[in-house]
């Protein structure tokens, strides 16, 4: 279940990630007037494999190699540490093994 609350006057989301198997999870759908903006995340592995971030048209990072039951946190920031174009939905992409975490997304022009 998703958490939406408000701070430092951002309204945040915090999209919680548990992949069956590897593959597309679409994180936050495609808004017509804002961008989506991660601001942090805390994401493990089932297995060795990687993971990413899509906007379903563009890659927004790269592929991050994730060791088995590894994983890693993006402290949370101000200052987002990627984000999607308006009007393209935020995914996350894994390979080989299923992620587990959750991201913190802010939505905003």
């Amino acid at each position: 279940m998703r958490k939406v609350t408000v701070s430092y006057g951002k309204k945040l989301t915090y999209v919680p990630v548990a992949q069956s198997a590897a593959g597309t999870t679409v994180l936050l759908t495609a808004s017509d007037t804002n961008k989506h903006k991660v601001l942090g995340c805390v994401l493990t592995m089932s297995v060795v494999g990687t993971l990413q971030f899509t906007d379903g048209t563009a890659d927004l990072t790269g592929a991050m190699n994730v060791a088995e039951t590894g994983g890693f946190v993006l402290p949370t920031s101000i200052v987002p540490y990627t984000e999607t174009v308006v009007g393209r939905a935020l995914n996350l992409v894994t390979t080989l093994g299923a992620a587990r975490g959750v991201v913190i997304v802010s939505t905003e022009p």
